[in-house]
Parts: structure tokens; sequence; C-alpha cells
């Protein structure tokens, strides 16, 4: 016959107090899948829902795998696991963690697709001739001015190809999309209606002084001045009539760095271009559309300025629009927007501006614009 042991009042409060934590500790991973942060806010996508359950989708296991990930996204302390392996790989390893994303000296930061997507286009026989791209070009530009409307276009040169001294060592496709873009170059010379944006940086770039956040893709302010000044002095010489005044560094969050997971926050040059004489109001705010009037003393491009964009003018709207009587921003992503259609039908003047990555989109884009006017 087996005995149990008689317990003392206190073994009775530590065995109980043993149970509860060990309770307590198998239950500390569900409570945390209930509080924790969503995925999106770190990994850049929205969770996994719970799936629907049918007949079909447990037969072929496809609902066990949706439930899997489903449960993954939900899995306890997952968010603080991402983030410390993002501060692991940039920190000690110097690596990144999203594939698009590479990492520079200092604090530099570079996006890959710069340098992959012109051969991937290549590859792919959707890269643009040079030639042909300049004749599409200008056929759009006839069809343009046919219809009274003065056409100009520009490539926006990434980061990766000016900051060029903070780059990593081996970068795929870098060699292959230089000798692309140097013939791309070569076509597109300055012409009435072609903006050189490029070799305007080109010669302006400094180490002391650059053109690009460390963390970011896109201009800082002296980058945006430089292209800001080039594209009003090109559609109206002489309107361009003050100095920019440098203030006191600001601070942004960079894309590439909230990517990969790590603190984005740097600070860069701040720059004004003041203009006190003009009055600018905000006109229309949609989500592909922004549009602005400017009116006073001071000189100003003349009549209705439409510009079809990505975000690299798009994020610069501030500084653009008080040198215009009339400035609509079309985002391209809002390609099949009705309203962007009857904006640009309206213009006196159009500029199509996209990154250098993006040409393959130049001659698409400048028909559609052709179109719209018609």
């Amino acid at each position: 016959m087996r005995f149990l042991p008689v317990l003392t009042p206190r073994a009775r409060v530590l065995r109980g107090l043993t149970v509860l934590w060990f309770v307590a500790l198998l239950a500390v991973p569900g409570v945390l899948s209930l509080v924790r942060d969503a995925p999106e806010s770190v990994e850049q996508r929205l969770a996994r829902p719970f799936p629907e359950i049918d007949v079909g989708g447990i037969w072929n296991g496809e609902v066990f795998s949706e439930v899997d990930g489903h449960l993954q996204d939900r899995l306890a302390i997952r968010d603080r696991a991402i983030d410390w392996h993002a501060w692991f790989s940039y920190e000690l390893l110097r690596d990144s963690t999203n594939s698009d994303v590479l990492v520079g000296e200092g604090e530099w930061l570079y996006y890959g697709p710069v340098f992959s997507r012109p051969c991937d286009d290549a590859a792919a026989g959707a890269w643009p001739e040079p030639g042909a791209l300049m004749a599409e070009l200008e056929m759009a530009n006839r069809r343009l001015a046919a219809a009274g409307i003065d056409f100009f276009v520009t490539r926006v040169v990434e980061k990766g190809f000016i900051e060029t001294d903070y780059l990593p060592g081996a970068i795929p496709g870098r060699e292959c999309t230089a000798a692309l873009q140097a013939d791309m170059r070569n076509a597109f010379a300055p012409s009435e209606f072609t903006i050189d944006l490029w070799g305007l940086f080109e010669d302006a770039a400094s180490p002391e002084r650059p053109l690009y956040w460390a963390r970011d893709t896109h201009w800082n302010d002296r980058g945006r001045v430089l292209a800001v000044e080039a594209l009003v002095e090109s559609m109206a010489p002489g309107v361009w009539d003050i100095e920019p005044v440098e203030g006191p560094d600001r601070e942004i969050v960079g894309e590439p760095a909230r990517l990969i997971g790590i603190d984005g926050l740097h600070r860069g040059p701040r720059i004004r271009l003041p203009r006190p004489e003009i009055t600018t109001t905000e006109t229309r705010r949609e989500q592909w559309i922004h549009c602005f009037m400017s009116e006073g003393a001071g000189a100003l491009v003349p009549g209705r300025t439409v510009v079809l964009t990505d975000s690299h003018l798009w994020r610069s709207e501030a500084l653009l629009a008080p040198w215009f009587e009339e400035l609509c921003l079309l985002n391209w992503r809002g390609e099949d927007n009705p309203a962007a259609a009857a904006t640009a039908a309206e213009a006196d003047r159009i500029l199509l501006s996209l990154s250098a990555r993006e040409t393959a989109s130049l001659a698409r884009w400048a028909d559609r614009l052709a179109d719209w006017a018609e």
C-alpha cells in the first residue's frame, strides 16, 4: 500500500504556486498572440486571414497550409524576433533582410531594382532600342503639338548612379544596366522637348553635398531644388529668379530602411525657395491628382502645366507649385483614372517624368498622353 505524503500548509502553497506558474507559462504564447503588433507593421504585408473551411480545401490540403500561415503570423513575439533579425543582419553583418535593398557604406542604402530592372526588361525583350524610343517620343511630341500642347520629357537618374562613393562592392546587374543606360543617354540628348536631368545631376554630384537621402531612394532638398530649377527654366526660360535658402537640417524616415526593418530616421538639408510675392493655393487633391494655382507679382510659367510623374516630382510639389500659374501633378499609378485623361486634355504643356529604370514605360505613356489630348 502506498501512502501520500502529508503536506504542510507552506508546501501546499508552494505546490499551488508552481501549478499556477506552469499554467501561466503555457498561456503566455496565446495571450501575446492576442496583443501582438500586426505583421504589416514589421513585414510590410497584410496578416494572413483564417481561411474559409470547405471540403475541397481539406481534400487537397490547401486549408491546412492557410491555417498554418495564419497561426504563424500570430505566433507570440514573432515581431520582436523579426526586429532582432533585422538589427543583427544590418548592424553586425551589414546585410539586408530584403533582397531589393542594398546596404552600402556608412548609413547609405540603395534600391536594388535600379540595377536589375533594366536588364530584366532587356532579357524579356521589353527594354526599348534607344533610336526606336526616341522616334516614338518624337511622334508623341508631334501629336501633342497638333493639339496645341507643348511636350517635355525627362528621365530621373536614380541615386545608385549619382551617389556612387557609398555603393557596396558586388551588385547583380550593375554592369549590364550601366551599358543599357549609357546607350539610352546617348540617344536621349537634350532637344526641344527632352530635358537632361541625368547630366545635370552628374555634374553637380559631390560626396560633401549629396543630392539624395542616405536612407531613402529620393532626392533630398538639394536635389529637388536642382531638378525644379532645371524643369522651370526648360519650360519657361527666365522665370527662375531667386537663390535657394538653406536652413537647419530636417529629419525623414527612409523607405529602404523601413523595408529592412531598421530605424530609418536620418537628417539632411532643409532648403526653401522663398517667393513672398506669390500666393499658391491647392485647388484639387484626389488620390492620384494634385492641382495648384499661383498668382502674384513674380514671374510664373504661364497657363496650365500637367506633370505625369512617379514619386520624385510627386514628393516635390511644395517646391514646384509656386512657379506655375496652374500645375496639376498626375501620379502614374492612376493610369486608369478618367479624371487624369480630362486633366491632361486641358493642358497647355505636359511634362512626362519617370525614373530611369522605368524607361521601358516612356513610349507607352507618351502615346497615352497624346491619346488623351486628341
